[in-house]
């Protein structure tokens, strides 16, 4: 079932007051605006659910059960974020589809006629990741101590350049310029050009 006619049928079900029904005083240029966010908010559901592995009649019974919660909250408390709600909404309700359906599913094969698909990497693969390694540890060793230190800082601890400045009492500047050198040295010493 589409998405509007399920809110449709969630409307004459429940009573429920949606999009198309607006409170008197509001205009059909607010109507406009109000279906447009409720296409968007109907998208982004429906493709976060299928990203979480759902049917199209998965979600849009799900969405439309998200949209029902939504209104009845809606009626007591103030939504502030209704987008987020309808997503939290979702992606609770998938899971407890999930609990209550049971979620292993297997295939009726022999296991002889199943497809396995080995990520390992190749030896090929391994091979040239470890000989670029070994040319990246050069490379760093052919900085200054001092270049290769605020680099690590950088990278590996992930300090910020102020952070880095306060720890070797230089300004920010230097320390952007130590860390533009030393990445400009490791891009040519891995091209190389050194």
């Amino acid at each position: 079932m589409c998405g509007f006619a399920a809110l449709i049928r969630l409307r004459r079900m429940y009573s429920i007051s949606l999009p198309n029904s607006l409170p008197s005083g509001v205009s059909r240029a607010c109507n406009s605006t109000v279906m447009k966010d409720f296409a968007r908010h109907l998208r982004r559901l429906r493709q976060f659910l299928r990203h979480r592995g759902r049917t199209d009649e998965d979600a849009d019974d799900l969405i439309q059960e998200a949209f029902l919660r939504l209104e009845v909250y809606g009626r007591e408390h103030e939504v502030l974020e209704p987008e987020a709600f309808l997503v939290r909404a979702v992606a609770n309700l998938s899971v407890d589809k999930y609990r209550h359906d049971g979620v292993i599913q297997y295939a009726e094969k022999p296991v002889e006629d199943l497809d396995v698909f080995d990520t390992t990497p190749q030896p090929d693969e391994v091979c040239a990741s470890r000989e670029r390694l070994d040319k990246l540890i050069a490379g760093l060793n052919r900085l200054s101590p001092r270049s290769r230190e605020i680099l690590m800082a950088r990278r590996y601890e992930g300090l910020s350049c102020p952070e880095i400045a306060k720890r070797y009492g230089v300004t920010v500047s230097a320390v952007e310029k130590s860390l533009a050198r030393a990445m400009l040295h490791l891009v040519d010493w891995m091209d190389g050009y050194d």
